[in-house]
């Protein structure tokens, strides 16, 4: 049903561009030989057509997410429609403090939204517990805290963090990660320190290994060193 429905939504849109425009540009019936109402014509038709190409090319993008992942799926990739408001400047943090921050939502939602608490990017540095790999092909791994408190960093599969603004950096932490301690499959126990940067998400709770009390991550990991 999705397929159908992208396919759907990219045909209407090409329709649209083509329907509307010939190949200058120009807006089939107007007549350009009265400039001033050529324009205003031409303006009028504008406003009618783009909302309806911007609908349907975020209807595309948020069906194209959504095939690879679940959850707020643009959130954790960095392509929701509020990724511009993220402060990059990290923040230094902790396990503890990222985990005792209150959960921004009472149910967890369903679209794309980011909260202002995920508007921040910081920076840890804990023990590495262990990792895997995802169904949905993002490494999972767990770093503890001083005080023995657990929470999860992810670092996202490579073709779908591309598709978001910070593609290059989610793939370099990535490299980093799978060079440093191999190409995860099941879960594996891993032992040292890490500094990890990237974006504060809260995710919905459903027994993770490692998972903070609040749901609290890091998604995605945008850079990685080892101490």
């Amino acid at each position: 049903m999705k397929k159908f429905l992208r396919t759907f939504a990219m045909i209407f849109t090409v329709w649209l561009q083509y329907t509307y425009t010939d190949s200058h540009g120009n807006l089939w019936g107007v007549f350009y030989d009265d400039v001033e109402n050529c324009t205003y014509q031409k303006i009028q038709c504008l406003v009618k057509i783009d909302p309806l190409i911007s609908i349907v090319s975020d209807i595309v993008k948020t069906l194209d997410v959504a095939d690879s992942g679940k959850e707020r799926w643009a959130v954790k990739i960095m392509r929701d429609r509020d990724v511009s408001k993220v402060n990059l400047k990290p923040e230094i943090a902790t396990v503890e403090k990222l985990t005792a921050m209150p959960v921004p939502f009472t149910k967890f939602p369903t679209d794309d939204i980011r909260y202002p608490a995920e508007r921040q990017v910081y920076t840890i540095t804990a023990q590495v517990v262990g990792f895997k790999l995802e169904t949905d092909k993002d490494i999972h791994m767990v770093i503890r805290g001083a005080s023995g408190q657990t929470m999860i960093v992810e670092f996202p599969d490579p073709a779908q963090s591309a598709k978001g603004t910070h593609g290059p950096e989610c793939a370099t932490a990535r490299a980093t990660c799978v060079k440093q301690f191999g190409q995860p499959k099941t879960w594996r126990k891993l032992h040292g320190q890490i500094t990890i940067t990237g974006t504060l998400f809260f995710d919905k709770l459903h027994g993770q290994t490692g998972v903070a009390k609040n749901g609290a991550e890091i998604h995605p990991v945008l850079a990685m060193w080892v101490k």
